[in-house]
């Protein structure tokens, strides 16, 4: 079972104290804040994975569109520009894969869609 939504808004991630009846919890996390996000009808919870501190924000609306994410944290180590090259050499095609610009072709179709 992924982490699931408290019925809170703040919560202390070391405290024992049930969030509410209707929290959902999850062995391996900590609900660390629950907000409603009025402007947008949806609820985000943030967890703290209890072994690693990796955070989980899940965002849950009633909206038949279902999307995620995965986001890593890379600062650079110096300011040689290495991950901006790479970046770069990725994302401008092959053989197989010729498109050269994939975020521009991205936003002629799947974002104009709504």
């Amino acid at each position: 079972n992924a982490p699931g939504t408290a019925g809170t808004t703040a919560v202390s991630p070391n405290s024992d104290s049930t969030v509410s009846s209707s929290a959902v919890s999850h062995d391996a996390y900590d609900v660390v804040k629950v907000d409603d996000v009025t402007e947008y009808g949806a609820r985000a919870t943030l967890f703290r994975h209890k072994k690693t501190g990796a955070e989980v924000l899940s965002v849950e609306k009633d909206d038949e569109n279902k999307v995620f994410g995965i986001v890593f944290r890379t600062p650079p180590t110096d300011s040689t520009g290495i991950p901006h090259i790479l970046e770069h050499s990725v994302l401008c095609g092959s053989r197989k894969y010729t498109v050269k610009e994939p975020f521009t072709e991205l936003m002629k179709s799947s974002l104009n869609t709504f």
